[in-house]
């Protein structure tokens, strides 16, 4: 059965590991972002959200830090093969983390999945290699995602401008990372232009963004505090701080429906991601390849 209406659940989302899950409107495949957790913890978390983790049909990954690519899952794509989605500078990253050759897709334009998605990817800055931007356009709505990155540049704050649900970290506090007792090298690192977001910039590129509805990610344990981060969103956010969620590091968020009640217009430049149909599985992928129907 198709689903009603187009929902996240973000399964986990902390440095023990990052994934989310997608449904789409009128399709009965889902979406996973990232693959941080093990096959066997994302199955568990999505069932707990009322999702099937035999439909799964398309992956899209931000990068290959372990806490957004989990070992376990090459073992786990070589059985039951669905779309591994990067953008282009990861192909041979991706192949030496182990994702096989016949899953690898290369996103170098707005890209078609099935008849109802369109997908976009921007490189941002992290790290050597960079993350990846998302977003996922519908006939029901758009849904942007960003996360592990220093800053938010300006062509992906107009690239996921107005989309219906926006994932965008805030990493960690300023004055708790300086106080943190973190090796000094760390500090720089994860404060720079290369590592993660503050809150305050994140909640920045928020307030450019203009989404109607916000889950914040990837807040660190250690230099974070969601209570303190919930009076940042009330005063830098305003009326929109209604509608901000804050994921939890371990715990799925439960379905968060999202969409807009206008269908989007089609762009007609844009490329289509077909794969040939797996074979059924009782694991955690499904038997079907990426095809929303």
């Amino acid at each position: 059965m198709s689903h009603s209406c187009c929902c996240l659940a973000v399964l986990a989302s902390s440095s023990s590991g990052n994934c989310a899950v997608v449904t789409v409107a009128g399709s009965m495949r889902s979406i996973l972002l990232d693959i941080g957790l093990s096959p066997r913890r994302t199955r568990t978390a999505m069932v707990a959200c009322g999702f099937d983790p035999g439909a799964i049909g398309a992956i899209l990954l931000t990068h290959f830090d372990s806490d957004h690519f989990h070992g376990g899952w090459r073992a786990e794509l070589a059985r039951r093969p669905v779309p591994v989605l990067v953008r282009t500078g990861m192909e041979q990253r991706a192949l030496q983390a182990g994702v096989p050759a016949y899953c690898l897709r290369t996103i170098a334009r707005p890209t078609r999945l099935g008849s109802v998605a369109t997908v976009r990817a921007w490189r941002t800055p992290h790290d050597e290699l960079g993350s990846t931007a998302w977003r996922i356009d519908t006939n029901t709505g758009s849904l942007g995602w960003a996360t592990d990155l220093g800053e938010v540049r300006a062509e992906v704050v107009a690239g996921l401008r107005g989309v219906d649900l926006l994932g965008m970290e805030c990493n960690y506090d300023q004055q708790m990372q300086l106080d943190s007792g973190r090796p000094m090298h760390l500090v720089r690192r994860i404060m720079s232009a290369s590592g993660h977001l503050e809150n305050g910039d994140g909640l920045s590129a928020v307030a450019a963004i203009e989404p109607s509805q916000v889950v914040i990610l990837h807040l660190s344990r250690d230099c974070n505090c969601p209570r303190l981060l919930q009076r940042l969103i009330a005063e830098r956010l305003g009326a929109m701080s209604t509608r901000v969620r804050i994921a939890h590091p371990d715990q799925p968020s439960g379905a968060i429906p999202w969409g807009r009640s206008i269908a989007a217009p089609v762009n007609p430049a844009i490329s289509r991601l077909e794969v040939a149909a797996a074979e059924p599985s009782d694991g955690v992928l499904g038997s079907g390849a990426w095809a929303i129907d």
